[in-house]
């Protein structure tokens, strides 16, 4: 694993919590809150990713980045801040 992976896991889990926590501020149940972190930790990635020509491949084998925002969202939900 070297630097810019680390910063990829970084920036995954950042936005990850940044989308889980807006959805649940809005009050969306669980699904869009899942949808909404995941959307905010790829979504930029994605669009950067096709607007340089990457390929299809590329964007779509980030199991650990997945997995990551997965874990990332969980803990937002099951960890609210306090109001």
């Amino acid at each position: 694993m070297d630097t810019w992976d680390i910063f990829a896991i970084i920036g995954t889990v950042s936005f990850a919590l940044q989308g889980g926590l807006i959805a649940m501020e809005k009050k969306y149940d669980l699904f869009a809150v899942y949808l909404f972190g995941l959307l905010t930790s790829f979504g930029g990635g994605a669009l950067q990713h096709v607007l340089i020509g990457g390929s299809d491949y590329q964007l779509w084998n980030q199991e650990r980045l997945f997995l990551v925002a997965m874990i990332s969202i969980t803990v937002v939900i099951l960890f609210p801040k306090p109001e």
